[in-house]
């Protein structure tokens, strides 16, 4: 058995999470109030709702990894899933996904630059451990709840691809008839 991820795989993880917190970041720059709380409907979250959403789950899914996944029983093999087919699943929009409580927007953060500050905070100490790690992460697994189990580079590799999820959903919005113009 391995000890840690391979070299490939921590660069390729490391890519995935500095490039996709930049694409957010520049998603999320330059916003007005309106275009940040716009909400087409009830149903539909606001971009402000979805920073938040990813800033939840950027917070709680670097801890579960080093402290359950980490400390749950070995497992003798790496899984059979593909992690390119992980990434396109999660990263896709074709099928909706209910967010888990703790996950859900609430309104923890008032200002723009505050939940931005705490998601990039966020992204910055996973990347510094996907930099320093040496958990063996292809050999310790923890559940999704829609995505079944994950290994703890997966769960990485979903982070990354869950952010695209979001920065589409951003998109949509922004390319919604009604969505407001910049001032």
């Amino acid at each position: 058995m391995e000890s840690t991820i391979s070299p490939t795989e921590r660069n390729t993880a490391l890519h995935l999470l500095q490039s996709r917190k930049e694409m957010l970041f520049s998603a999320l720059s330059g916003l007005a109030e309106e275009q940040w709380r716009f909400k087409p409907d009830a149903g539909t979250w606001s971009i402000a709702e979805i920073a938040e959403h990813l800033t939840a789950v950027e917070t709680f899914v670097p801890g579960m990894i080093q402290a359950r996944i980490q400390s749950s029983e070995p497992i003798t093999e790496t899984l059979e899933s593909n992690d390119l087919a992980l990434q396109t699943r999660v990263a896709g929009r074709r099928n909706k996904v209910q967010a888990s409580e703790m996950a859900r927007p609430k309104g923890r953060f008032q200002r723009p630059e505050d939940l931005i500050a705490a998601y990039c905070a966020a992204r910055d100490k996973t990347i510094a451990y996907v930099c320093a790690t040496q958990d063996d992460l292809r050999h310790h697994v923890g559940s999704h709840p829609t995505l079944g189990v994950l290994d703890g580079y997966q769960w990485l590799l979903f982070l990354a691809a869950h952010t695209d999820r979001h920065i589409l959903q951003i998109q949509e919005l922004q390319a919604m008839p009604e969505y407001p113009a910049k001032p």
